[in-house]
């Protein structure tokens, strides 16, 4: 099973830019775009009396990325005083796949009472305001912002209280001279991924309309519009951003000791120079940076860390000023939570170095935080035990900070065997390991801890990408060791008719998780067509991860694929078809809504071997004599990493397996390189029983 990779920031980031309300229309519509397609809404609705103004709003945006939905829907009731300026209260529900969450705020004169509810966990805190604070939420916020100013302006500062952040700041916006008809208004906010530049176009003559709000490194536009907004959207696909395939598949990422790209890549929110893409011995770059555009060549290696050096733990309160900003509670880093403090305690009390307690947190967040792409936060990422890359890195941090290690994000793309081959954009961890060793990576969505492939390609400290291409250009070692191909055996035909109908269970860790059933649909001029179906429940700490697979394929009698297609979910939707020749496969997989298509050579037939549908490996072990006495080499297809791999079965030994009240001769056999033992029956070659201790799992035919 793959892990696949995720995309946190961007949730984060369009969530900062869902637009609220307006006060100087009775109703009002905006429609929301990104990458110029509209993908949203913004419908407001001012309630004007003599003790001031209420504005209600209403705002959805649809977006997905590798075929999840990552929809965010905001209501909001916002509350100004009699002149329509000054705030007075403010209360806001994010609705997204990761839950729930709500935000309170209560203006008073010099202060303001902020409460969070965080899927079910409450935190408040009291900020002491500066005369004149405004309210930075949404479109109604900076409107009443922009009230303030004068024609005669260029510039204006105003302090500032984001709801979102839970706390106080300061605004600059400065207006560009000579634009006809709206003012165009521009400035830099701070947001949970970092300062972010925001324009603002503003309806003086009207008496005060914000007429657009522009977001230029997300690319996120709202402009005025009719009613007819509340309809004509439909929802934005961003897998293209955050995915690239290569074109020379890596064969065994983890086993590498050097890895060369080409990359171009423009990352958003953080400016990135050439000296930010240097990590010491580790990852090195030769090429240019403007503009957040990367073009040029990384040199990366693995990096290993034992943590002999690591400091005393717990921390002295030593740390500089540098280091200590890095154990502060921010947005989606909640180490003040009871919850996270308490879970921070007992993960760390046995540890003797800063390393013991770091790397048992990345490895208790590995094992108990299911995969799943929600785009949370860490308190809700504990809650329901489940995250993607940026949940599971939010959560490594707070239990990090709460513990007193200074820890960060860090992020860029990690290579994955999907779609043959790519890289996709991923987050991980950084926790500070004292003077000497400096900030160390682990990443608690791959499980690497104390070992870092260089399969991960680090980029920034805190950004996202807006695109990305990736040429392999060097890698070794090339080949994994692997038993040699013997010559071609020869095949014999399945025996198998209309109708014939199987049934695999999956056992794991003693439990019945799911099934895979295939029934043989026709036959024609010895060709077989069969559907298939894959339901699985695979056990993540004390949650699961559901995988769904359907399709059907076609295949000879003597084993050789003819065509196969499939659509499967579980974290990733993907589509997939599969043409085979003598010569190559015609392959085109869709992955979200990007489509991949390749061809691959092949050197001699091959046989079909789908990552958990075993009905496929026992059509392969059916049409050929596995000797009892030797090794044999078969030549293998993988739909799932686009590649033909050869596996080798080794004979070890004979055993009977009962499936239901018949008991079944067979011989079990190793294969390498997936590790696993088969029962392959005596009389006619299916397979009977996979087992693979290291994941506690056996799959038994029914």
């Amino acid at each position: 099973m793959i892990r696949r990779i995720p995309i946190a920031a961007l949730t984060a980031s369009l969530c900062l830019a869902a637009p609220h309300g307006a006060l100087a229309a009775e109703d009002r519509y905006y429609s929301v775009s990104m990458d110029g397609k509209a993908i949203g809404y913004d419908h407001m609705i001012v309630s004007r009396a003599a003790s001031g103004v209420t504005v209600t709003d209403d705002t959805l945006i649809k977006i997905s990325a590798l075929g999840s939905p990552l929809d965010i829907a905001t209501q909001s009731i916002s509350k100004y005083g009699a002149n329509g300026a000054a705030p007075v209260s403010f209360v806001e529900t994010v609705t997204r796949p990761g839950g729930v969450v709500v935000y309170k705020v209560k203006f008073g004169k010099h202060n303001a009472h902020w409460a969070l509810d965080n899927a079910g966990t409450k935190t408040a805190t009291d900020s002491a305001l500066k005369p004149g604070t405004m309210l930075v939420a949404g479109t109604d916020s900076w409107e009443a912002i922009l009230r303030k100013t004068t024609p005669a302006m260029r510039r204006f500062t105003v302090p500032t209280f984001d709801p979102q952040l839970g706390k106080t700041g300061e605004l600059t916006l400065t207006r560009t001279p000579g634009v006809k008809g709206d003012e165009l208004w521009s400035g830099t906010f701070e947001t949970v991924m970092g300062p972010q530049m925001l324009t603002l176009r503003y309806r003086r003559a009207e008496g005060g309309v914000l007429t657009s709000m522009e977001f230029p490194a997300q690319k996120i536009s709202m402009r005025l519009a009719g009613k007819e907004a509340l309809k004509n959207f439909g929802s934005l696909d961003y897998t293209s951003h955050l995915f690239t395939a290569v074109d020379t598949p890596l064969p065994n990422p983890g086993a590498l000791t050097v890895l060369k790209l080409r990359v171009s890549a423009k990352v958003k929110v953080e400016k990135i120079t050439s000296a930010s893409l240097q990590h010491g011995s580790r990852q090195a770059f030769r090429g240019t940076v403007k503009d957040g555009k990367i073009d040029g060549v990384f040199t990366i290696r693995p990096g290993r860390y034992d943590g002999k050096q690591a400091p005393t733990f717990p921390y002295a309160s030593s740390l500089t000023s540098g280091q200590s900003k890095w154990l502060k509670p921010a947005a989606f880093i909640e180490s003040d939570d009871p919850e996270i403090k308490a879970l921070a305690r007992k993960l760390t009390t046995p540890s003797k170095t800063g390393w013991d307690a770091a790397s048992a947190i990345g490895r208790w967040v590995h094992d108990n935080i299911r995969y799943e792409i929600t785009g949370s936060g860490a308190r809700q990422c504990l809650t329901k035990g489940a995250g993607d890359c940026g949940p599971h890195s939010w959560l490594s941090i707070a239990l990090c900070r709460a513990a007193g290690i200074p820890a960060r994000i860090v992020g860029g793309a990690l290579y994955t065997p999907l779609a043959g081959g790519s890289y996709a954009q991923h987050y991980w961890t950084e926790a500070w390991m004292g003077p000497r060793d400096g900030w160390v990576p682990f990443d608690s969505t791959t499980g690497e801890v104390g070992t870092f492939s260089p399969s991960h390609l680090t980029l920034w400290s805190l950004g996202s990408l807006d695109s990305l291409s990736v040429k392999v250009l060097d890698f070794a070692p090339k080949n994994p060791k692997s038993h040699s191909a013997t010559a071609a055996i020869p095949r014999r035909a399945n025996g198998l008719s209309v109708g014939y109908k199987e049934q695999y269970d999956f056992i794991i860790d003693g439990k019945n998780q799911g099934s895979q059933t295939a029934t043989l649909i026709s036959v024609q001029n010895g060709d077989q067509h069969w559907t298939y179906a894959l339901d699985l429940k695979v056990p993540q700490g004390d949650k699961s991860i559901e995988v769904t697979q359907k399709g059907s394929f076609d295949i000879a009698e003597t084993g050789e694929p003819i065509a196969l297609a499939s659509s499967a979910s579980g974290g990733i939707a993907t589509k997939s078809e599969f043409t085979f020749a003598p010569d190559k496969i015609a392959a085109s997989l869709t992955i979200g809504g990007v489509a991949t298509p390749r061809t691959i050579p092949l050197a001699s037939p091959v046989f079909l071997f789908m990552s958990n549908v075993l009905t496929s490996w026992s059509l392969a072990t059916r049409s050929v004599a596995l000797p009892t006495d030797k090794p044999t080499t078969l030549p293998t297809f993988l739909p799932e990493a686009l590649q033909t791999i050869p596996m080798t079965f080794t004979p070890k030994s004979a055993e009977t397996v009962t499936v239901g009240d018949a008991a079944i001769p067979c011989h079990v056999y190793t294969i390498d390189p997936i590790g696993c033992s088969v029962s392959i029956a005596d009389t006619d070659g299916r397979l009977v029983k996979l087992t693979d201790d290291r994941q506690k799992l056996a799959v038994i035919l029914k």
